[in-house]
């Protein structure tokens, strides 16, 4: 199923700046409002941040949750337990970052060249992946609803009700 078909409970906003030996990426993460529902909550959120390889460490802060980073795999993982109800979570993520200026200081054949070759390499943007994962217990996002059931041949009674689980698959969210 393709994800413009099925409506996610959630939605993630990032932001990514980086500099020649620094940045910044900034994720925001809450539940949309028709899955706002106190009976049904998301829960178990799970964020994978995945930053560039040229990463040389990164610190996480969180507002609610918890973020951990991971300097194997270059990604911070954030996880939310549950939603509180006052105020929005937010990731900020201060990365240090190897340069990407040329070795000779930017002198290439001219002097206005090189600078401007350095801006460029400076100016592209990284690519920071995100992996989500959720859970919505009771709820059933993909419109698909059990009319009725029919058990045959069998000797015993079965009990009437439908259960309904929502869990993320393999949501990927890119800057």
């Amino acid at each position: 199923i393709n994800a413009q078909q099925v409506p996610l409970p959630i939605y993630v906003r990032p932001q990514a700046t980086f500099g020649p030996t620094q940045g910044r990426v900034s994720i925001v993460c809450g539940t949309k409002p028709a899955f706002d529902d106190k009976t049904k909550p998301v829960e178990n959120v799970s964020l994978e941040v995945r930053l560039p390889s040229r990463v040389i460490s990164a610190d996480p802060s969180a507002t609610h949750g918890m973020a951990t980073y991971d300097d194997t795999g270059h990604y911070v993982k954030w996880v939310i337990d549950k939603f509180p109800g006052d105020k929005t979570p937010c990731l900020t993520v201060q990365v240090q970052l190897v340069s990407n200026a040329p070795k000779d200081g930017g002198k290439g054949g001219d002097e206005e060249g090189g600078s401007e070759k350095a801006r460029k390499m400076v100016s592209l943007q990284e690519l920071v992946e995100i992996h989500a994962q959720f859970a919505v217990q009771g709820a059933g996002v993909s419109g698909i609803k059990v009319e009725s059931l029919q058990v045959r041949n069998e000797k015993y009674k079965p009990s009437q009700g439908v259960r309904y689980h929502t869990r993320a698959g393999r949501v990927v969210v890119r800057t």
